[in-house]
């Protein structure tokens, strides 16, 4: 039965819940009446209504207890329809409630209630129809745009009277009686003589279970079941599975114990449910689907597998769900679950509660089986106390409360970038885990057949870099290697090492790798000569590195000096000189409005925040007394911001914290603390700077606190102060302080645990989860703009074309440059002298498989390794597949030309839009992707560094980017993606070739909510629908109707010019859909706003204009022939008489009753279409001719 309670159930409705009191209420299946209502229709008005009254001598409902638990009840009545008891009364309070709702007075234009009056009457003939059949219904019915009629359909599709669905399979055809599809439905649910049996419908017996429809129909049915989560198709066999009917008991299955050397984790949520609603657990199970073990599977609970993931999902109760994950990353399979259910319930159970817990991070670290588990209400309720942490119950260990978030979904900006930073710091670590210091590229004829063989061995090149400590890749068999791999190890790694040679430059595949690395990574280059001879030097490789210096291993007996020379050159050119040891020993946190040398650079000024000692100055003058510090200004910016502070944390033999009440203030700082003494538990020394000590009630406080650290006060002017601190400083680094490097290298070591296709899974599911998170950040930001456009959009560095000559630009600058010497090229002089910035546009699907890249480019579903290897021997898709292997790999990615930005952006806009700008390079830049050019590469770097990157204001600056965005893409290209539904129940943006998947279905721009195309009730008009039902009595209302009205309106509006408005109503005649006003280009004009201040939604489709038209009385003077036009504060323009013969009127004019004899005459008529042609909504104001203001009042 839940499948139809969306047909039925509505917010735009008053219930009335019956019940027979001679049963009592304890039998009268009060409860689930009230708890589907409250779910399906939660703004809904419910009366509880107790019949039979005449037959009982008293009737007892527990009121109190029903009002409480169901708000939306408002009010009970005890009726007798043979004695007629509390009839009257019970009429009354529904009339009351019902002129009360927000929807009395509506405007809704005419043509599509004769459209919906159309669709009833057809009913008596069809049940379902096609899509062609009902748009000449609405083309008789008045409504003559397709773009209108895809409005009132999906109107009509939201009210119940119809059902129509927009994915290419379904769309063709129009169910036009909700009771045909709810018998539809039932002949899949019905347990009585069906052929579903354990809940697998075969696929054969769709003939059986709907043998009274056509047969045409049935594959469209049995789409149609999977389009409302009844069923699922298994994808290996010809079986869709339908959830509801699946067995009771749970299949036997094993659930292995958490092996802690494997380096797999193990977590769960739990949820609580006020009311779970019949339904919602087997339609979550549907969208599931692709995850599904079909093999263990019931009706209360499923197994998913997910890259190297396992999770079961159950409920537990009538009240309970419970979804346990194992895997290196689990999180990210928790959050998709929950993305899954919470979309599933904001969009069909818009009334369910639920609470749901997450469990101790304490707990969890040390693989604790049953943990402690804190409710998200509780969370947030000692948020909203300021309470710094909470208490474990089970083991009664104290956990921050910034632990607790970071477990839970986020749901605020300061959530959200503390995931981010985290997703990063991860990244971070797994990349460099996993990406190899060189790429080895060398040519299998190069290997010696025997032992004895005089030449070089590139397997002992290999051998030997790896003992010096390089992670090098290698493919032992390059023939065989998959392009996927090859392309990510190239891309990752810090230098490519061409073993060049006759040999290598004579074979396709090598010369493809090495151009592929060259010109296309642009990676830093290596060169080894190997072989005997130089002919190589002569071919086309050898003009390409005429300038590079090589090595020459050719002779054996060389190896060793060479091999020697070999290192230094890769000491220069790699990571590996940045090994731990060479590290600062000493990081200094601090906050730069603590910091007299920053404000006097720019940091903005903050009262009270400057003190004796200055951070800057402490580390001059430890650095002068040998001790090397870590100090965010000489460091950040060579990976990123967050990826610089955690290596340079994890690396750090001690922590000096420069705490104070700015200090603890700032989400940054109070992140780095946190790392540093929770996580990875350095030695710290706290130094008080500032002038104020409110820092010790935050956060800060509490874990200094528990960790006691040596602490220092410079608030105040102090000469042995700065001794003492070098002396403790000293006395801390002296010390065996192995344990705490250690401790430093936790996190490594139980990185190194995990296997290479782990480490890979790692990857993918914590960079899918930063991904999720961060969309669903951007997503919540643009739906509240109103905005229909992507998402997803980065800056972007546009290469100018052969021979454009770029000029220098006159807003240039470089973050770097100081008076006393000359200015170096910043990041914007970078991006303008390789060309104009740009905005790039990505594809929202967070997953595409190196298969699916292989079956476009091959033309198969698989590619095997001697079929990889042939199309990398064809000059026209070698190089195509490299790049698209690499760009399909994982992640968001660009299919369209960049949007050039049409106004220049200059310092202060990069600066402006810099809290959006970092962080979403700093997750691209994780992508294993090449997205980001080697400019914006660089700008990256120096934005992460800007103050203004910590804005809290992110929401407005992303809104404002996106809006330059949307004004510089004149055409509306959006980056060639569109808005598309997914099975899970998200809607994303996708490109052309995601938008071809399985079960995705592409939203049109028409296709938009109908109740931004119905007017709201007009403030001061007379509603007459209510007056109707405010005088039941039709002889009072009929007295109303009669009354006199002037003849004469006089309207005012608002227009641009005479001449404007004179031109627009005579283009309007000649058709019934009002057009806007003629406007500039864009470029040209500002955008227009709605009252909430936003643009104007794209893609809605306004049959008329929102302008204001007020009627006033004036008195009756001849006939109607004309309407006089007056703008606000501007005088009276002549008067327009219409010139159309009113012999045959448009249908939007005519309406039943206008006149007791059906007859409108030729003024009306005449003043009608003078009103529609203006396009004006009318606000009636006085009495008058019923069909004039009839026709006031209606016309839209």
């Amino acid at each position: 039965m839940f499948a139809y309670f969306q047909f039925f159930l509505s917010n735009r409705a008053v219930y009335l819940l019956l019940w027979n009191t001679r049963l009592g209420h304890e039998h009268s299946g009060l409860d689930f009446w009230l708890s589907s209502i409250s779910v399906h229709a939660p703004k809904a008005p419910i009366f509880v209504v107790g019949t039979h009254v005449d037959q009982v001598s008293k009737s007892e409902l527990p009121v109190d207890e029903m009002r409480l638990r169901y708000p939306q009840i408002v009010g009970y009545h005890f009726v007798s329809c043979l004695s007629g008891v509390g009839v009257a009364e019970m009429e009354r309070h529904l009339l009351e409630v019902a002129l009360r709702q927000p929807y009395m007075g509506e405007s809704i234009p005419e043509v599509w209630l004769n459209f919906e009056t159309a669709v009833i009457r057809r009913r008596a003939k069809a049940s379902i129809i096609e899509y062609k059949e009902l748009e000449n219904m609405a083309s008789e019915s008045g409504i003559f745009e397709k773009s209108e009629t895809v409005q009132a359909v999906q109107f009509l599709h939201e009210l119940g009277a119809l059902q129509h669905f927009t994915n290419a399979f379904l769309r063709d055809r129009v169910i036009i009686d909700p009771q045909w599809l709810v018998d539809v439905m039932a002949c899949v649910v019905s347990v009585k003589d069906s052929p579903i049996k354990d809940g697998r419908f075969r696929h054969a017996d769709v003939a059986l279970v709907w043998a009274d429809y056509e047969a045409e129909l049935h594959d469209w049915l049995l789409r149609l079941t999977e389009e409302f989560d009844l069923t699922f198709p298994l994808p290996d066999q010809a079986v869709n599975l339908v959830p509801c009917l699946l067995p009771e008991t749970q299949p036997s299955f094993p659930w292995p114990e958490v092996d802690r050397t494997s380096g797999s984790r193990e977590t769960k949520m739990v949820y609580t449910f006020t009311y779970l609603p019949a339904g919602l657990f087997n339609r979550g199970q549907v969208r599931l689907y692709q995850f599904s073990d079909s093999s263990v599977i019931w009706k209360r609970g499923s197994l998913l597998r997910k890259n190297g993931h396992v999770a079961l999902v159950r409920q537990t109760n009538d009240s309970e769900l419970v979804v346990t994950v194992q895997g290196p990353r689990p999180e990210n399979i928790l959050f998709l679950v929950h993305e899954v259910f919470e979309g599933l319930i904001s969009e069909s159970f818009q009334g369910v509660t639920y609470d749901y817990a997450v469990p101790c991070p304490d707990c969890q670290k040390f693989y604790v089986k049953d943990p402690c588990m804190f409710t998200a209400s509780t969370i947030r309720r000692a948020s909203e106390l300021h309470a710094p942490f909470l208490q474990c119950h089970k083991y009664f260990h104290a956990v921050t409360l910034a632990d607790l978030h970071s477990v839970m979904p986020p749901d605020n900006t300061q959530d959200y970038d503390r995931h981010l930073a985290n997703a990063i710091r991860g990244l971070t670590h797994l990349r460099r885990d996993m990406s190899a210091d060189i790429f080895i590229s060398y040519c299998a004829k190069d290997i010696p057949s025997s032992k004895s063989n005089t030449s070089v061995n590139p397997r002992q090149i290999r051998d030997d870099l790896c003992k010096a400590g390089y992670r090098c890749y290698f493919a032992d068999d390059p023939d065989a290697q998959s392009i996927e791999k090859m392309a990510l190890a190239m891309r990752d790694a810090d230098v490519f090492m061409a073993l060049i040679s006759d040999a290598y430059v004579a074979d396709p595949q090598c010369m493809d790798v090495f151009l592929y690395a060259r010109h296309t990574l642009r990676k830093p280059l290596l060169l080894v000569a190997l072989g005997d001879g130089f002919e190589w030097r002569r071919s086309k490789l050898g003009l390409l590195v005429a300038d590079e210096v090589f090595i020459k291993m050719q002779k054996l007996e060389q190896y060793q000096a060479k091999l020697e020379e070999l290192t230094k050159r890769l000491a220069d050119r790699t990571q590996n000189s940045e090994k731990p040891k060479n590290f600062p020993p000493c990081f200094i946190s601090y906050s730069w409005v603590n910091s007299r040398q920053a404000v006097a650079k720019g940091t903005r000024h903050v009262d009270g925040a400057l003190g004796f000692g200055d951070p800057r100055e402490i580390r001059d003058y430890l650095e002068e007394n040998g001790v090397r510090c870590w100090l965010d200004i000489d460091r950040v910016g060579r990976q990123g911001l967050f990826e610089d502070i955690a290596e340079g944390l994890r690396h750090a033999r001690m922590m000096i914290a420069c705490v104070s009440t700015e200090y603890a203030k700032s989400d940054n700082c109070a992140m780095e603390f946190r790392f540093a003494t929770s996580i990875l538990k350095i030695p710290t020394l706290l130094v008080v700077v500032g002038t104020d000590n409110s820092w010790r009630h935050s956060e800060v406080g509490l874990l200094s606190v528990q960790r006691p650290f040596p602490e220092i006060n410079l608030q105040e002017q102090n000469d042995t102060a700065y001794r003492k601190l070098l002396k403790m400083v000293k006395e801390r680094l002296k010390g065996d302080d192995a344990e705490a490097e250690g401790k430093g290298q936790e996190g490594e070591n139980q990185a190194d645990r995990l296997t290479d296709e782990q480490k890979t899974a790692s990857f993918q599911e914590l960079f899918e989860l930063a991904q999720r998170k961060f969309l669903r950040q951007l997503s919540e930001y643009a739906e509240a703009t109103g905005e229909l456009y992507p998402r997803l959009i980065f800056i972007d560095c546009q290469k100018n074309t052969a021979g454009d000559t770029v000029k220098e630009h006159p807003d240039s600058f470089s973050p770097r440059s100081t008076s006393s010497r000359p200015r170096s090229a910043g990041p914007l002089d970078i991006c303008m002298r390789e060309g104009n910035f740009a905005f790039k546009i990505l594809c929202e699907h967070d997953k595409c498989s190196a298969v699916q890249c292989c079956a476009v480019l091959c033309c198969a579903v698989q590619c095997s390794a001697a079929q990889c290897c042939a199309v990398l021997r064809n000059a026209v898709l070698r190089s195509a597949v490299l790049r698209n292997a690499l760009q399909c790999s994982a992640g968001w990615h660009s299919v369209a030309e960049p949007v050039i930005a049409r106004q220049p952006i200059n310092e202060p806009s990069l600066r402006r839009w810099s809290p959006y700008l970092a962080r979403i390079t700093a997750l691209i830049s994780q992508s294993r992707q090449d997205l980001l050019s080697s400019a914006v590469n660089d700008l990256s770097s120096w934005l992460e560094q800007l103050p203004q990157a910590e804005s809290s204001d992110f929401r407005n600056v992303y809104t404002d980017f996106r809006e330059q965005v949307m004004s510089a893409d004149l055409e509306r290209r959006m980056g060639q993606l569109a808005r598309c539904y997914l099975p899970s129940g998200k809607t994303i943006w996708l490109c052309p070739e995601h938008q071809r998947m399985s079960r995705v279905t592409v939203l049109t721009n028409d296709v938009i909510m109908a109740g931004e195309h119905i007017g709201a009730p007009d403030d001061g008009a007379e509603n007459y629908m209510v007056r109707v039902l405010r005088a039941p009595d039709m002889k009072d209302w009929q007295a109303m109707y009669a009354q006199d009205w002037p003849a004469t309106p006089e309207v005012t509006s608002d227009v641009s010019s005479e001449e404007d408005e004179e031109e627009d109503i005579q283009e309007r005649k000649q058709e019934r859909v009002p057009k806007p006003p003629a406007q500039k280009p864009p470029a040209q004009r500002p955008r227009r706003r709605n009252q909430a201040g936003r643009p104007p939604r794209h893609g809605s489709q306004s049959t008329a204009p929102t302008t204001e038209v007020t009627v006033k009385p004036k008195p009756a003077v001849g006939n109607v022939t004309s309407a006089a036009y007056t703008a606000p504060g501007k005088s009276p323009r002549n008067s327009v008489t219409s010139e159309r013969s009113a012999k045959d009127p448009p249908s939007s004019m005519r309406r039943e009753g206008d006149r007791s004899n059906g007859d409108v005459s030729h003024e009306e008529l005449q003043l009608r279409l003078e009103l529609q042609t203006a396009g004006m909504r009318l606000l009636a104001t006085g009495g008058g001719n019923k069909a004039v203001s009839a026709a006031a009042c209606r016309i839209l």
